[in-house]
């Protein structure tokens, strides 16, 4: 205790090299926890957006992407399986939507209205109507705008159908009975048509047909361990991957967020290390008289290395604790002020305790660290020569 006085004491003399190693510090804690949460805020907004609402945690396809018969034998040992949320039968078709006059490539995509709402919340995801019935398509927000198409409205919807050797478009009417709100920018959402997968399967001569399956479990860490389980269940015939398998180009940008939040931590060490290394060795010049004076009164090496490594200590103590409030109040304003938001894509900071952690922790052992030499310079100072030049 008596070192840990001295030490705050010594600190308090030296009060302006105090203050910039306290704002070096804090100013690194806060910045750190908030960059640090946007990229959090950034791959769970790309995870909810880009994969929950797209592709699901786990997808069953045919080989070759083509479309399969008789889905619902599968989609019922799937809905058996522990660890599965919801399961949702798809069947995708590209296609040319048509109103009055105007014309746009759409994806047609056949769902069932019930198992897709319990997988992906789609009725809840509409910023007008209702979900479709038989005869009615929901829109995805951006084909509306470029349609000019409202509630109610009579679309057209042509498919290309491959008959032998042939290509023949396929026409049919139906009544817009909703239109999704904004679903982050995503082309395969904004410009889709949703109907129920019997109409577009009665469109395109099938019987009973899916392009995939989209399963949605309890907890997305466990796609991996489980889509073994599901092939097995499902045999050879079918395809069983994860996400990340689906769509390498969400889990490059996870990834990518991954990878910058390490850039920013070593951005951040060093902008602690240099400065708080800087100025503890200057106070050990500056305080060579007063350690010669603590020698010659009876501390030992040993005690002045404890003594300068405290100080270094206190700093990076106080200035984490100061720097956490600055970081969760800097939490709270990106939380107001997202710093991208757009058709429906708002990075929002996401503050998880392990992050936090991490970032206290870092910028305190390399604030530590940075008077780790200074205070071996202070233990092994040379009394007599340090007085003499005094």
């Amino acid at each position: 205790m008596d070192l840990v006085f001295l030490a705050g004491r010594t600190l308090l003399f030296r009060r302006g090299s105090f203050a910039m190693l306290l704002a070096a510090v804090a100013g690194a804690v806060g910045l750190q926890i908030a960059n640090g949460a946007n990229l959090e805020g950034y791959a769970r907004e790309m995870f909810r957006l880009g994969i929950e609402n797209i592709f699901g945690h786990v997808v069953v396809s045919a080989p070759g992407a083509e479309p399969f018969a008789d889905p619902e034998g599968p989609v019922a040992r799937l809905r058996a399986l522990d660890g599965v949320a919801a399961v949702a039968p798809r069947f995708s078709q590209p296609g040319v939507l048509f109103h009055r006059g105007r014309r746009h490539p759409v994806s047609a995509l056949g769902v069932e209205p019930e198992a897709e709402d319990r997988a992906t919340r789609f009725c809840g995801r509409l910023a007008a109507g209702a979900c479709p019935r038989a005869g009615e398509v929901v829109v995805g927000g951006r084909i509306a705008e470029k349609l000019a198409l409202a509630v109610g409205d009579q679309v057209t919807l042509a498919l290309p159908v491959e008959d032998l050797d042939d290509l023949r478009m396929v026409r049919s009417r139906f009544r817009v009975a909703g239109v999704l709100g904004p679903s982050g920018g995503f082309s395969l959402v904004e410009y889709a048509v949703y109907l129920r997968i019997e109409d577009l399967c009665a469109a395109l001569d099938w019987k009973s047909a899916a392009t995939a399956i989209q399963i949605h479990l309890a907890d997305a860490a466990l796609a991996p361990a489980l889509a073994p389980r599901i092939q097995e269940a499902l045999g050879p015939k079918l395809r069983v991957q994860t996400w990340n398998e689906v769509n390498g180009d969400v889990r490059a940008m996870i990834d990518g967020m991954a990878t910058l939040n390490r850039i920013s931590q070593v951005m951040v060490v060093l902008a602690v290390l240099i400065p708080t290394f800087a100025l503890h060795w200057i106070n050990v010049l500056r305080e060579r008289r007063q350690i010669a004076a603590l020698s010659a009164i009876g501390f030992s090496g040993r005690a002045l290395f404890a003594t300068y490594l405290l100080r270094a200590s206190l700093v990076g103590l106080i200035g984490a604790a100061i720097g956490s409030a600055v970081g969760l109040l800097l939490c709270r304003w990106f939380l107001g002020h997202p710093l991208y938001e757009a058709y429906g894509f708002a990075v929002r900071p996401v503050l998880t305790a392990d992050s936090v952690l991490v970032s206290v922790g870092l910028v305190f052992a390399v604030s530590v660290a940075g008077g780790l030499a200074p205070a071996l310079r202070a233990a092994r100072a040379n009394p007599a020569l340090a007085l003499r030049e005094a």
